[in-house]
């Protein structure tokens, strides 16, 4: 297995990121929110949301390749914390692993994202956890030293 950091200006690793997010969007179960990736339509939506994602200053995005295949990735943005403007802060933006990647590259993923976070001086981190995600993630959560902060409720306004 192979992590790297991708490169906004490399079509393979854009497609991944689009690919990843295609799975993520489809995994989150809430097509009321994201996009019906199932569609022409959906697809290019999300495809271009992805190309503006990856632009963005203080965004970066891992990959995880087994066999020269992407198997999952990573996102985070780290700006300055908006209830202090002494801090910086790192929000985890998503985290995906295919059904047939190795159990290993979900943490993988995980410690590159927590070693970046430190190496960019963040002074605290924001990670997520969907209502659907497995029960697992909350305990690697936890052994991350990280606590609950909120819960999140989101939908189309009325």
């Amino acid at each position: 297995m192979k992590i790297i950091e991708a490169d906004p200006l490399n079509p393979k690793h854009v497609a991944d990121i689009q690919h990843g997010a295609a799975c993520f969007a489809d995994h989150a179960d809430r097509p009321d929110i994201m996009p019906d990736v199932h569609t022409k339509a959906g697809r290019a939506n999300l495809d271009q949301a992805i190309e503006r994602l990856i632009t963005i200053p203080g965004v970066t995005i891992f990959l995880a390749y087994e066999n020269r295949e992407c198997v999952g990735g990573t996102g985070v943005l780290i700006t300055p914390y908006i209830f202090d403007y002494t801090r910086t802060a790192a929000d985890e933006l998503f985290w995906w692993a295919d059904d047939q990647a190795s159990p290993r590259v979900g943490m993988a993923l995980l410690r590159e994202l927590r070693d970046h976070i430190k190496r960019q001086s963040a002074s605290f981190c924001i990670f997520h956890h969907l209502t659907n995600s497995p029960k697992t993630v909350q305990k690697i959560y936890k052994r991350m030293g990280l606590k609950p902060l909120q819960s999140t409720w989101a939908g189309v306004m009325p």
